[in-house]
């Protein structure tokens, strides 16, 4: 009996990973890694043609693992963390297709504690088209491509809104963006501590 051919894996389920597994289908099996629960990446599920490639590739036969998070490439196996646990996916090629990340807590400078609640915009936006009400009071840091669209579903859903470093209009609260900031919680965000030089920290709750 012959073995079964070794996968290429596509990391990222947005329009540049399911066009790259769409592309590469017919000729080698292809597994799809995508770290949210749904295709679409920055693009989101709504868009006609992201459900059209997500038909199309799994017409091709392209295994889709959403949910999972790729964390280390070796050059023939793929460490691939699930709902499940972690497990070694063998493949023979490797392709990114990560798109546009979200900063991350880190990039954006901001210390304190590291409770549940933070999370990019991409991930609030499935969070919250699924109608889940995810926070009585939501803070918006910035104001990039997703600002206005969370702070409308979240407002939605019954939330205060309150825009940190952006004078946009969307908001019902704006928060100049401070020297330093921190959040404080343990399980989950209680509060964001703001320090500003001339007036000393604010809080939010």
């Amino acid at each position: 009996m012959s073995a079964l051919p070794v996968p290429v894996a596509v990391v990222g389920a947005g329009p540049s990973g399911l066009g790259c597994a769409i592309e590469l289908a017919p000729r080698v099996p292809v597994v799809l890694i995508e770290r949210i629960p749904v295709f679409g990446g920055s693009a989101g599920w709504g868009r006609p043609e992201i459900r059209e490639h997500a038909r199309s590739a799994a017409a091709l036969g392209v295994e889709p693992q959403l949910g999972h998070t790729a964390i280390r490439w070796t050059g023939e196996r793929l460490l691939v963390l699930g709902p499940g646990g972690c497990r070694w996916l063998r493949a023979q090629h490797l392709f990114m297709a990560g798109g546009l990340r979200p900063a991350t807590v880190a990039d954006l400078g901001v210390t304190g504690d590291r409770p549940a609640g933070v999370v990019a915009a991409t991930v609030a936006e499935h969070l919250l088209e699924a109608g889940t009400v995810l926070w009585r009071t939501v803070v918006i840091v910035g104001d990039g491509p997703w600002a206005a669209h969370i702070a409308h579903r979240a407002r939605d859903l019954g939330s205060r809104i309150v825009a940190l470093g952006s004078t946009a209009e969307w908001a019902d609260e704006r928060l100049d963006w401070p020297r330093r900031w921190s959040i404080v919680g343990r399980d989950r965000v209680r509060a964001l501590r703001l320090d500003y030089d001339s007036t000393g920290p604010v809080g939010v709750d």
